[in-house]
């Protein structure tokens, strides 16, 4: 599946097949604050909507427009400034490239971002969920104290601490408030954790979930329905400031993140018969679980963000979708998914191909649509390099999610209805429209993906 392409996939299969018409879509690659707001002033070069893309993470058509202009941020790419707590960038720098260039000066981002190859302003506009350690906030954009937009009349607009209430709305205002130029994020000296693995079966993890739900440590849980298996994940953090090993975490970095889906990508293609090829998958999926534990002991944000071998071709191959839900609800959510899994797959043959992941999202008020402002949540995704019937599990699995009243990422969240998000997020979605549209009068950044989603 290419992320760059995507569908949504409630309108595929809800909506009539319209005939194809050639559409135009304008491209831009902007290197100065001025290009973008030349980009947004001129609507005859340039037409409507104008959306900012840089790695093409996304899954959703949150970026995606047929018609229109579509900005590649990736050439605004410098580091702008440092003092001894923040870093300024420029909005199209990698994440890799930023916490390679901190790690020189034993330094490393407060937040953390699962994918270290999205762009910084990507990972600030939009959900970006992380391992963070407690108190770092959910979200990369959590760590946000200066942010430079080029708004939709092509003005130049400052927002900093000394505007807290705007601030709150332009982290993770997924470039509706206006195109991020520059951001300046907090930094700290390294601060690496150690790990803790525990292997349980599901009925266990649940028993475990209130004292996981209070541990001061940052919780992921791989799951494998089809296997019976939780493998927890706490990381602790440590008092002393010291560096991680680093060839343990490449090691492992390797295994998870390249060798392991290519595996798994071949015995999907070379063994046909599921009755032998989905127990083999589960089988090399605990070799890697049990060799991961043996390596790795501790770790860092700077570790993660700097992995190798996340490569986005990688992630072009193995699809994801991402929910939320209440951690009051997750004793039912488990034991809920567990059996989804298993009836889906009686009745289609289909099943997911990797662990679905489960981490503990805590709460998090530094932007006004962070998905856990109203409580700590935990984030359900599910992954799969096998595509034959992924569009269909999406599907279903989304009904589940808003049978357990899930909580979608508009990057993140495949298979959401129109108007869901509305009842999702309540009146905080609704203020920041109406800042929006004082921002963006014309609609230059307002896609045809987000008058649906939004309301």
């Amino acid at each position: 599946m290419s992320h760059g392409t995507a569908i949504d996939l409630y309108e595929s299969v809800t909506r009539p097949v319209k005939r194809k018409v050639p559409v135009k879509l304008t491209n831009a690659r902007p290197r100065s604050a001025d290009d973008i707001a030349a980009i947004l002033t001129n609507q005859g070069k340039f037409p409507s909507p104008v959306r900012p893309t840089g790695s093409g993470s996304s899954i959703t058509r949150c970026n995606d427009t047929a018609t229109g202009t579509k900005v590649d941020m990736t050439a605004l790419d410098r580091v702008l400034g440092q003092t001894s707590n923040t870093v300024t960038v420029q909005a199209g720098i990698r994440l890799r490239d930023l916490a390679e260039h901190l790690a020189h000066d034993n330094l490393e981002l407060v937040g953390d971002c699962s994918d270290p190859n999205r762009t910084v302003g990507g990972a600030i506009s939009s959900g970006a969920l992380g391992g963070g350690l407690p108190g770092d906030g959910s979200q990369l954009a959590s760590s946000v104290c200066h942010v430079t937009l080029i708004n939709g009349l092509g003005k130049r607009v400052e927002v900093g601490e000394n505007l807290p209430d705007l601030l709150l709305l332009a982290r993770m205002s997924y470039g509706l408030l206006g195109i991020v130029y520059s951001a300046t994020l907090h930094i700290r000296p390294i601060r690496s954790y150690t790990i803790r693995n525990t292997k349980v079966d599901f009925d266990e993890f649940v028993r475990l979930l209130p004292n996981l739900m209070e541990v001061n440590a940052a919780v992921k849980v791989s799951l494998m329905p089809f296997r019976d298996r939780a493998y927890i994940e706490i990381r602790y953090p440590e008092e002393v400031e010291r560096r991680a090993a680093a060839l343990p975490w490449k090691l492992r970095d390797w295994a998870a993140n390249s060798a392991v889906p290519k595996v798994i990508r071949s015995v999907n293609k070379v063994v046909p018969v599921k009755n032998l090829r989905d127990p083999l998958i589960d089988t090399l999926t605990e070799a890697s679980h049990a060799l991961s534990n043996k390596l790795v002991g501790s770790g860092s944000n700077s570790a993660e963000q700097t992995g190798s071998f996340k490569k986005l071709v990688l992630d072009e191959e193995t699809g994801s979708c991402t929910w939320l839900f209440s951690i009051s609800n997750l004793a039912s959510v488990i034991p809920a998914f567990h059996k989804f899994c298993e009836r889906h797959y009686r009745s289609s043959g289909y099943r997911c191909d990797l662990p679905a992941e489960a981490r503990r999202v805590d709460q998090d008020q530094y932007a006004l649509l962070s998905p856990s402002f109203d409580g700590p949540l935990f984030a359900l995704t599910i992954r799969s390099t096998n595509t034959e019937g992924w569009d269909d599990f999406l599907l279903e699995f989304a009904e589940f999610a808003v049978h357990f009243k899930g909580i979608p990422l508009f990057n993140q969240t495949k298979g959401v209805k129109p108007r869901y998000a509305v009842t999702a997020y309540g009146d905080r979605l609704q203020r920041f429209r109406d800042i929006r549209k004082r921002l963006d009068p014309d609609n230059r950044l307002l896609s045809q993906f987000f008058v649906e989603h939004l309301g």
